[in-house]
């Protein structure tokens, strides 16, 4: 090895060591969009997603959130877009879709975990 890899390779090292000790990969049960629709009851109050909309027990049982999304949309409108994905999650309440979907759940907690870490070296 050469001295500048090596050297490359400590400052990369160096700041690796301030990571978490611990760090957690979530899988998605399916699609990280069955997410979006965890907590429909804001949805249809938002008046996204249609009052009749059959939402089942297991949110991620949709195999095809969005597709499941555009069929139960109140207007017709680009779901794959920024502004759409904006005016959907302003209406969730992260404490129901917890309630609504374990990978959701176990994100959240993952998150919250590595920030509670992150303030206790502040």
């Amino acid at each position: 090895m050469n001295y500048q890899f090596k050297t490359k390779v400590h400052i990369r090292l160096q700041h690796i060591a301030t990571l978490p000790e611990n760090v957690t990969v979530v899988v998605q049960v399916k699609k990280f969009e069955s997410w979006l629709i965890s907590d429909p009851d804001s949805l249809k109050n938002a008046n996204i997603i249609s009052p009749d909309a059959l939402i089942p027990d297991d949110i991620e049982t949709i195999v095809e959130p969005v597709k499941w999304i555009k069929e139960n949309l109140l207007r017709k409108e680009k779901v794959n877009t920024p502004s759409f994905t904006r005016k959907l999650t302003k209406h969730l309440d992260p404490e129901v879709m917890r309630t609504k979907s374990k990978s959701f759940d176990k994100f959240y907690r993952e998150c919250w975990h590595s920030y509670e870490i992150w303030l206790d070296k502040q």
